[in-house]
């Protein structure tokens, strides 16, 4: 897509998926809940990339280049590290708070704060990513075939 084409859908998408968490407050609730805890996992898969890339390895060929107005030390790998082990840690406190005694109560799929509400989202997200993954990843090759926009 064009620039100010995505840029329409992007906004568009976004308006229309966000009426019913402007209409509903238990669903902005859920929403807020579901995709707070995402952002925790998002978080780790970063950190996991970067360590299985090599934490030192990438902060001097990502972050540390020749124009970069700072230059991250070695504290920035053991912080690496550590963030990695807090969003597990946070995600599994997260959930394990969330959860009931009430098996049905737990697994919900919109109550605004349980266990069964994230993992049914994060499933339906998975399963939507899963089949636009080769439509995606083909765009994103024509993208690199073609010379940049100036």
């Amino acid at each position: 897509f064009e620039r100010g084409r995505a840029i329409g859908i992007v906004g568009v998408a976004g308006l229309l998926l966000g009426i019913p968490s402007a209409l509903k407050l238990e669903i902005f609730q859920n929403q807020d809940w579901v995709w707070g805890v995402a952002l925790m996992v998002s978080g780790f898969f970063f950190a996991f990339a970067v360590l299985k890339y090599g934490v030192t390895k990438f902060r001097e060929t990502f972050i540390n280049q020749s124009g970069s107005d700072i230059q991250i030390g070695p504290w920035w790998d053991w912080a690496m590290r550590l963030v990695a082990f807090e969003a597990v840690f946070l995600a599994a406190w997260f959930l394990w708070s969330a959860r009931s005694d009430d098996f049905r109560e737990t697994w919900t799929l919109f109550s605004p704060y349980n266990v069964g509400s994230v993992v049914i989202q994060f499933v339906i997200v998975l399963i939507i990513l899963l089949l636009l993954n080769k439509r995606i990843a083909g765009a994103v090759r024509r993208g690199q075939e073609q010379p940049a926009a100036e």
